[in-house]
């Protein structure tokens, strides 16, 4: 009975140990393409426009009509200091 409780609690923590060991970085990898193609398509719909189509290599970009609303050169406020002695 001990023997086979043993056994169990050693096939279940081998199992886990192969699973960190090759699931995980699997995982990981995963994980880090999926967010670097994500920043990568920002990216570009920030420079070149948001996609509208896309087939093989040709791809066609529609670039926004807005601007930047939050830097603008003339809206920058002087604030004056003083110092306390």
């Amino acid at each position: 009975m001990l023997l086979k409780l043993l056994a169990i609690i050693l096939a279940v923590v081998l199992i886990f140990r192969l699973m960190i060991r090759y699931l995980l970085p699997a995982l990981g990898l995963f994980v880090v393409k999926k967010a670097s193609k994500n920043m990568e398509e920002q990216m570009k719909k920030k420079t070149q426009g948001e996609r509208i189509y896309s087939k093989g290599d040709t791809e066609i970009r529609m670039k926004s009509n807005r601007t930047n609303t939050t830097s603008s050169a003339g809206d920058d406020d002087f604030v004056e200091y003083e110092e306390i002695d």
